[in-house]
């Protein structure tokens, strides 16, 4: 009678298990009415990393996220990004387990039922060597779209949104012409690439300001939420006695921003 090879007691990474986690949290976050995570193999990897660490990780550093040697769980995690969380979890043998332990929990369900979220790594240990023989990770992140547009719309919203509130003061609205709103677009873009106001003496009787845009409260990713920053942070952009003005924004995911509004108001040159 043949008899196979004894199971192995190698510790190895459950790929299978980690995959389904992905399914079981895009169906919690469909049932919120939230957009799905998408899988990300720079967070797996980070995810992989940090799943393996739970092994040796005392008791304080499985519960405060910290890695073995003392620093926080994000320096696992090299792509850039606008935020990160982590789920940890020891024990549970199957995806369906550990589900249902993190959405029993309110900090960890909070996580995986964020809006602001857009990825997810996952990294599942498994050393039957251990009491705790899988190990669970869930690593959440913030990554913008790479798409670079500009958005005319929004540009027009913003300018509209200005010249209603300085008629309100009894102001002469703002004017826009192809030109201003042409150097504001390629404002918002330079800066976006460079973190620097262009040298352009054509329009050196003109003020320029710029707005960037994260994520959370700090996002900038409407006209409403641009004008209710200058609103508290710049009036004279709004109520200036100049003549001329223009907007223009930007998406660009550089690294540190996605939306940058490129803005500029003053007397152009006869």
């Amino acid at each position: 009678m043949a008899v196979g090879p004894p199971p192995t007691t190698e510790p190895y990474y459950r790929s299978d298990f980690e995959k389904k986690v992905l399914e079981l949290v895009n169906k919690e976050r469909s049932k919120a009415g939230l957009k799905p995570l998408q899988a990300n193999q720079d967070l797996n990897s980070a995810a992989r990393i940090r799943a393996k660490e739970l092994v040796t990780s005392s008791l304080a550093d499985y519960y405060s996220h910290t890695r073995p040697d003392g620093r926080p769980f994000s320096t696992a995690v090299t792509i850039p990004n606008l935020g990160l969380a982590e789920n940890a979890y020891k024990g549970p043998d199957t995806p369906e387990e550990a589900m249902a332990g993190w959405m029993n929990s309110e900090g960890h369900r909070s996580n995986i039922l964020d809006p602001e979220l857009t990825h997810l790594g996952i990294g599942c240990w498994h050393d039957a060597n251990e009491p705790n023989a899988h190990n669970w990770i869930q690593i959440f992140a913030i990554i913008p779209s790479s798409d670079r547009y500009h958005k005319n719309a929004y540009d027009d919203e913003l300018v509209s949104l200005i010249n209603q509130a300085r008629a309100k003061q009894g102001l002469e609205p703002y004017i826009v012409t192809d030109s201003t709103h042409e150097h504001a677009k390629q404002l918002a873009v330079h800066y976006s690439r460079h973190e620097s106001f262009p040298d352009n003496p054509e329009y050196s009787r003109l003020s320029q300001t710029v707005i960037i845009g994260t994520a959370g409260a700090y996002a900038y990713d409407t006209p409403q939420k641009v004008f209710d920053f200058l609103y508290g942070w710049n009036k004279d952009f709004i109520y200036g006695d100049s003549t001329h003005a223009g907007i223009g924004y930007y998406h660009n995911w550089s690294g540190k921003g996605v939306h940058w509004w490129g803005g500029l108001v003053g007397n152009p040159r006869d």
